[in-house]
């Protein structure tokens, strides 16, 4: 089930330098996760994202995103009661202390002046989250994947893709479209995102890049499924 946002379930996501080395790790089980969304046919509504922080946030703080006039995302701490109404775009799933189910904390919120009609509903089907946070369980992986709203436009044509670069001084994530042939060991793919294959399972196609790991390639892990990126983020290397 849905749960409140928790600043501890932030406070303990996998610093970035570890995250990186987990997706190493387990970026074969993406396939795994993906087949549940496109099960569910949500799979141009909802992504995978590697779980990470850049950054320490006080107790009364979250992570919430803004659009600027030029297209530019920028995510800044705030105060959780600040003045503009925030939804949810991440989630990260733990298991219930009361039951044999899981909870799906959100850990990063958009203004609600960022977006048009953000579709949230996805989120509310209660089957969906049962079954994904069961196969991240069984897998291991509540730690290192969580799912994501594709709230930013993706354009499989573009030669760029987005680029999270960090501030770690100003506590400030910027995320812009940066080229493609420019992707060097730098970047790592931090997001996801899943559409049916011509050989009737589904491709896996990145979304997002962060940081200083070469992960732009396009993986191919079973002839009948494809998995691509939708952005990156570039920064420090924790």
């Amino acid at each position: 089930m849905l749960a409140e946002y928790n600043p501890q379930v932030f406070d303990q996501l996998n610093r970035f330098s570890i995250a990186k080395k987990r997706l190493a790790e387990e970026r074969k089980h993406l396939l795994e996760i993906g087949r549940v969304i496109c099960k569910f046919n949500l799979e141009r509504l909802i992504g995978v994202c590697l779980l990470h922080k850049h950054f320490q946030l006080l107790n009364e703080e979250c992570l919430v995103e803004k659009t600027t006039q030029d297209g530019t995302f920028h995510i800044n701490p705030f105060a959780k009661d600040f003045e503009q109404a925030i939804v949810p775009y991440t989630w990260k799933a733990i298991k219930a202390q009361d039951s044999q189910g899981h909870n799906w904390y959100p850990v990063e919120f958009i203004s609600e002046t960022s977006v048009d009609g953000l579709d949230v509903l996805p989120m509310q089907n209660q089957q969906f989250l049962n079954e994904v946070a069961d196969r991240l369980d069984e897998l291991g992986l509540t730690e290192v994947f969580g799912l994501s709203l594709l709230h930013r436009a993706i354009d499989e044509r573009s030669d760029s893709i987005y680029v999270e670069v960090t501030d770690k001084a100003a506590r400030t994530l910027t995320i812009s479209m940066f080229p493609k042939h420019e992707i060097d060991e730098r970047f790592t793919q931090t997001l996801w995102y899943f559409a049916p294959s011509e050989k009737e399972d589904i491709k896996v196609e990145c979304a997002g890049f962060c940081s200083l790991q070469k992960s732009i390639e396009f993986v191919t892990v079973a002839e009948d499924i494809k998995v691509e990126c939708a952005g990156l983020c570039k920064g420090v290397s924790n």
